[in-house]
């Protein structure tokens, strides 16, 4: 069984790269087990995001998040568009039989941000228009550290 996430880029992601931590991007589905294939993945999702205009993300104030409270993170100020993404692409991952990692995270409880990374953060006022979801791959399906980019795919636009 697999673990998979899908996001929105924000700086370049390579396809086929593994990484410990993406780039700066928004998570649209946190991790979720598939038995199915990414290609089956993909299948489930592509004609969505095909539909989905370009989407621009707009950062606002900082936050902490994770079980914790102590993973830094800015909330979108626009966050409407992203959610409805993120219900409609959840909406038919369950449809295939996916199992969330963190229900807490998935539905009413998904609050589109931009978590801090190595490379900076998506500091408020900062702007960005998504035009790419990435599907990626945990390479150990238990442990999510190292993840490969497995695919991309142009919103509004087709697969690339």
């Amino acid at each position: 069984m697999g673990a998979f996430l899908l996001a929105l880029e924000i700086e370049p992601v390579l396809v086929n790269k593994v990484y410990v931590a993406l780039p700066l991007h928004c998570t649209v589905v946190h991790w979720f087990r598939s038995n199915k294939s990414p290609a089956n993945v993909l299948t489930a999702i592509t004609d969505i995001v095909q539909q989905q205009a370009p989407i621009e993300l707009v950062s606002g104030a900082p936050d902490l998040f994770g079980v914790d409270k102590d993973v830094p993170v800015n909330l979108l100020v626009n966050e409407q568009e992203v959610h409805d993404f993120h219900a409609r692409l959840h909406d038919a991952l369950q449809e295939m039989g996916i199992t969330d990692v963190s229900v807490q995270w998935t539905k009413d409880g998904f609050t589109p941000h931009v978590t801090r990374q190595k490379s900076g953060r998506f500091e408020t006022g900062r702007s960005f228009t998504a035009t790419k979801l990435y599907l990626v791959e945990a390479m150990m399906a238990d442990k999510l550290q190292q993840k490969k980019v497995i695919a991309k795919i142009l919103l509004g636009r087709g697969k690339s």
